[in-house]
């Protein structure tokens, strides 16, 4: 009871001082004002369109792929990496290895990852990067 008797001492006070309050008029031309500050406002902040990643990345990345291309088609063995030369004997004394002996994987599945795999790093640096230069 108590409670009500404090609602409805709030609600009559809360009353009396409405009515006391005097009804503002807004301008005639208020609402032309107002669209005419948000107007300026989106044209002056509007975003400028910018590559994510720059030319200089772009070139890096072709001369990358050109480079990677021109060494995998090459058909000259000499310059090729021969792991022949390095002894692996002592590798066959770890058990750990054999988990992995009976698991094929083809050759596209293996490059399809591969390339998924960097192409999801090249962007996980390039979008950190951009959102960086944003929060600054």
């Amino acid at each position: 009871m108590g409670e009500n008797k404090h609602i409805d001492e709030l609600d009559a006070f809360t009353k009396k001082y409405v009515k006391e309050i005097k009804i503002d008029k807004t301008p005639t031309n208020f609402t032309s004002s107002v669209m005419d500050s948000i107007i300026a406002e989106k044209s002056s902040n509007a975003l400028k369109s910018s590559a994510l990643i720059s030319k200089k990345a772009w070139f890096f990345i072709a001369a990358s792929l050109v480079t990677v291309l021109f060494i995998s088609f090459k058909n000259n063995k000499e310059n090729a990496i021969s792991f022949s030369k390095f002894d692996f004997s002592f590798l066959e004394k770890f058990q750990a290895l054999n988990l992995f002996e009976n698991i094929s994987i083809s050759k596209t599945v293996f490059y399809s990852v591969f390339f998924f795999g960097c192409m999801l790093l090249c962007q996980l640096v390039f979008l950190k990067k951009y959102f960086e230069k944003q929060l600054h």
